[in-house]
């Protein structure tokens, strides 16, 4: 098993009980069930890190986007993995990267109308399929969205040493997305099956090309038995 890159989306906000579209950071703070969340995620992630008593197993770095939500989702779940080893603190805290915030819901932002939630989820399903020059008016194309999150995931990657772990607290619409994309694996199983707050997804590079990472998990173990999850 090589190194892997582990996303795992914030946990709940205000914005996400009211359908909100909240994608320009700093964005919405968690609630307190969105604190929660994050507290139970580190305990999900050391079990996907492998660790040991006193030993962060694969864990090389956790990276957070620059939205508030990101940044108390990771710090609380670095606690709390921190917690499940016996430390105190993580060795390495979370950093935060620009780069890999939500895909940008344009002059749609804060709205909660069914116009805008259509729009917004149509853009993200065709960029998903490979239409890089999907958007939503005032936003980003799937261009400019791959741009400027593709480079800042490759570069934190890059810095592990062999067979690390990079933790990364992003978005639902961002991390499906580049899923999709970095995987081949059919949009669809994106869609149907929901990244819920504070679900996981994991890709293995394996030194392949962009477009041909292996996807190793998604929200569940189960969920990598359907037929359009590509296996290499």
């Amino acid at each position: 098993m090589g190194s892997r890159i582990i996303f795992l989306r914030h946990g709940q906000t205000a914005a996400n009980i009211k359908r909100e579209l909240d994608s320009r950071p700093p964005g919405s703070p968690l609630t307190a069930h969105g604190q929660q969340q994050a507290t139970a995620a580190g305990e999900a992630l050391a079990r996907h890190l492998q660790v040991t008593e006193g030993q962060l197993g694969r864990l090389g770095k956790i990276v957070h986007s620059t939205a508030t939500r990101a940044r108390q989702t990771a710090n609380l779940a670095a606690e709390s993995l921190a917690n499940s080893v016996g430390l105190s603190v993580i060795p390495t805290p979370p950093e935060e990267i620009a780069g890999i915030h939500e895909f940008s819901a344009g002059i749609y932002e804060d709205s909660t109308t069914e116009e805008a939630y259509r729009a917004y989820i149509g853009a993200f399903q065709r960029i998903m399929r490979g239409d890089d020059s999907a958007g939503v008016p005032g936003g980003e194309t799937g261009a400019e969205f791959l741009d400027r999150y593709l480079p800042a995931l490759e570069t934190q990657f890059d810095t592990l040493e062999p067979d690390q772990d990079l933790v990364v607290v992003s978005h639902g619409a961002a991390i499906r997305m580049i899923t999709a994309r970095a995987t081949g694996t059919e949009p669809r199983h994106m869609v149907e099956n929901y990244l819920d707050n504070c679900d996981i997804s994991i890709v293995e590079p394996e030194g392949r090309p962009f477009g041909q990472w292996n996807l190793r998990y998604w929200v569940s173990d189960e969920l990598l038995t359907q037929p359009w999850i590509k296996q290499r």
